[in-house]
């Protein structure tokens, strides 16, 4: 009896640690799921929208498995489903941090300007903000500051969560520089021409790294190229063959096997040579 109650101790034992784990697994997907989200900009009706596109998806997916009984449909509609959602979000992503860098050099300048004229540093963020246009990123989140800082919020605070959300690794040395000077009282005119520095030099690689690149991309898209001259060539010259392959069970999955592999290398060379400076 003694030995049964400890087996049945170590099973729950174990049970919890399993749970456990799941249960911490799951809030990290969930952690990283939010960050997606967030450094897209998506509200919460954004996310509304592109679950009702999921489970929209998803019920029509079950009705064609039921109808037709295929059963590898749902598996593999969902994976492309997932992919091309997280490829639109991914990219939004991109290109808020690049319209963001777009306007950083010239706002860490012309803040770097005003602050050696004898400006305070929140005067020349408030006479700063109005050199960007209304549509700009940047004039966006230097007016979400403001605001927070009229509203009552810290100093240390709402500068803290300027740009919170645009996934851009200099905006982390810009928030540090700027508290530290406030708190220490030091000058803030050096760090932001330092700034400016590490910006355009990164800036400078990232053009360099996308010209070398950029001739793995055409090669990617002209492999792609002589796999459709190829088909239409035999589809010209030789047509009742391949109808005749397509018409057999081994060699239309012969061929779907082949277009994976061409579209599954395509995507990684693409991948590899994504801007990520």
């Amino acid at each position: 009896m003694k030995r049964f109650n400890s087996e049945l101790k170590r099973l729950r034992l174990l049970s919890t640690g399993i749970f456990g784990i799941n249960k911490q697994t799951s809030k990290e997907i969930g952690n990283v799921i939010d960050d997606i989200f967030f450094y897209a900009g998506y509200k919460s009706e954004d996310k509304h929208k592109l679950f009702v596109r999921f489970y929209i998806l998803l019920t029509l997916i079950l009705t064609i498995t039921i109808l037709f009984f295929k059963f590898y449909v749902p598996f593999v509609a969902v994976l492309v489903y997932v992919f091309i959602e997280y490829s639109l979000v991914n990219k939004k992503i991109i290109k808020r941090c690049q319209n963001f860098e777009e306007d950083y050099p010239a706002f860490l300048i012309s803040l770097a300007s005003c602050i050696k004229s004898g400006k305070d540093p929140l005067q020349a963020l408030e006479l700063v903000k109005d050199l960007f246009l209304d549509s700009s990123i940047l004039k966006q989140k230097l007016l979400e500051v403001l605001s927070n800082i009229q509203e009552g919020m810290s100093e240390e605070e709402a500068i803290n969560n300027f740009a919170r959300d645009i996934k851009h690794p200099d905006i982390d040395l810009f928030r540090v520089a700027f508290i530290l000077s406030r708190k220490e009282g030091s000058g803030l005119y050096k760090p932001l021409r330092r700034l400016t520095k590490v910006t355009r030099q990164r800036q400078g690689f990232r053009r360099k790294a996308k010209a070398a690149v950029a001739m793995q991309k055409v090669s990617a898209f002209g492999i792609l190229g002589s796999v459709i001259f190829i088909a239409l060539v035999q589809m010209a010259m030789n047509r009742e063959q391949l109808f005749q392959a397509i018409a057999s069970p081994i060699g239309v999955r012969l061929m779907l096997l082949g277009v994976v592999f061409v579209a599954v290398g395509i995507i990684w060379m693409l991948y590899m040579t994504r801007e990520k400076i």
